[in-house]
């Protein structure tokens, strides 16, 4: 029994149309833009995939007649950490801030889970900046999220927002040592998924005491689920309760120089994070969208200052659709530049299944071709093929049926695959340069010159 491997996936026709065009719609968002296409190799070696320490991700790839199985190369299981080869490898080739898209699969080997795969096509922009890169980018990044859902059809979503400094500068505010933050910060970011008290114990266990572990929980579940709306005095507020001068300053929290370092990165994380909400919203961007969720921790090894996720908001159990931050520097493993940067990854196989699932986006052809030239008299192949170029000559996806079979069958043929229009020409309608055309949804026909058919055709469309 033929079976498909499980976390690879295959759509029908139907579906795959509507996928195509999904990432049409994205690419055309992104050129829109003005980023750049770029490909990367499907294969990199693994001394740059473990760049990012994702060894449990990655596959590994060699030739089976190899008998020492040799693991030197993988397959990308981003679009980010070729990126980062790319950048590195030929910064003295490119004009800086160097903009970019790509559009591909990647391959992860993890466990196939709900909304979840093995195989998965990502959708990519970053922006790079040689030594620096305005905060205007970040906005950009915001915008740009926005419009793509919104030309897709899904403008119901949660940007969810962050910063790093802010959940940095608040772990070193309540005791966490700067070597431990990286550990804290993953706990945190597991905060969706596991209870209060889960929550608490790891954060304990991360050598917080329990007070401060209740604090931070405390401020945490204002945004926690990214159902709190934004508003410009929860950051403010933050700012206040946390100000070592103003003296209110609870018993458990850090003092001294400790608490001065991380009222300074707190601040910094909270003014570049309203800065970006400001300007995004002043450009049209609904606040109503805009979700200021202090435990969005992610891309821990890299991402350095604002965060985003988005998240469906009649399907937030699907998790992230979309996500992205920025980086110091993204070439530090492979060179001292410094190379600053944004991004955003789109999900593409996650989001196009899901709106599948939930009947969001439905497939309603099998077929990209909008006419079905039918063959009724196998003698006039050349003629019907004539037709089909003539319509394909100005701009109509045309397929010429050319197996022998019954017009009726032909019919069922171009109703199953979803067809607008077919046409129609035995020997009569040949012999007087003619062809008749069928609109198949509402029946009507006209019998025209195969010279007007392009015409007809474009007007019954």
């Amino acid at each position: 029994m033929l079976t498909s491997i499980s976390g690879f996936p295959e759509l029908l026709p139907r579906d795959q149309i509507i996928f195509n065009q999904i990432v049409d719609t994205i690419r055309y968002q992104f050129e829109l833009h003005g980023f750049t296409p770029f490909d990367s190799p499907s294969v990199e070696k693994t001394s740059v995939l473990l760049s990012k320490g994702n060894d449990s991700e990655i596959y590994g790839i060699h030739r089976l007649a190899d008998s020492d199985g040799k693991k030197d190369l993988g397959l990308r299981f981003d679009l980010t950490v070729p990126l980062a080869r790319y950048v590195a490898q030929r910064c003295g080739q490119l004009t800086f801030p160097y903009r970019r898209y790509q559009i591909g699969q990647v391959w992860r080997g993890e466990r196939p889970q709900a909304g979840r795969y093995r195989q998965f096509c990502q959708g990519d922009i970053d922006i790079i900046g040689d030594g620096d890169l305005s905060l205007s980018h970040d906005v950009e990044m915001v915008l740009i999220i926005h419009r793509i859902f919104r030309a897709i059809g899904v403008g119901n979503i949660i940007i969810r927002m962050n910063n790093c400094s802010i959940l940095k500068g608040l772990l070193l505010l309540l005791g966490v040592a700067e070597d431990n933050l990286a550990r804290v910060m993953r706990v945190i970011d597991k905060a969706d998924k596991i209870s209060a008290n889960q929550l608490k114990i790891s954060l304990m266990q991360e050598g917080m005491t329990e007070d401060n572990a209740e604090e931070l929980m405390i401020i945490l579940t204002i945004t926690r689920k990214g159902e709190q709306i934004f508003h410009p005095t929860i950051l403010d507020e933050l700012l206040e309760k946390f100000d070592p001068r103003n003296g209110q300053i609870h018993a458990g929290l850090e003092q001294g120089e400790q608490a001065t370092y991380g009222y300074r990165i707190l601040e910094s994380g909270i003014l570049e994070l309203q800065e970006v909400v400001k300007l995004a919203t002043e450009l049209g961007l609904p606040d109503n969208i805009i979700a200021i969720n202090l435990s969005l921790a992610r891309g821990l090894s890299y991402y350095t200052g604002t965060l985003y996720e988005v998240q469906l908001r009649e399907y937030p159990e699907i998790g992230s659709v979309c996500g992205g931050g920025r980086y110091e520097n993204l070439v530090a493993n492979f060179t001292n530049r410094k190379l600053p940067g944004v991004g955003i990854s789109i999900g593409i196989t996650r989001l196009v299944a899901k709106l599948l699932e939930v009947g969001i986006l439905q497939g309603k052809t099998s077929t990209i071709a909008q006419v079905l030239v039918t063959n009724q008299n196998t003698k006039l192949t050349s003629y019907y093929m004539i037709i089909g170029d003539t319509l394909r000559a100005g701009g109509i996806n045309t397929e010429v049926y050319l197996q022998d079979k019954p017009l009726g069958h032909q019919m069922k043929y171009a109703d199953k695959k979803g067809f607008k229009i077919a046409m129609i020409a035995d020997e009569s309608e040949f012999t007087d340069g003619n062809v008749i055309v069928r609109d198949l949804r509402n029946g009507q026909q006209e019998c025209t010159k195969v010279e007007s058919a392009l015409h007809i055709v474009k007007q019954m469309l």
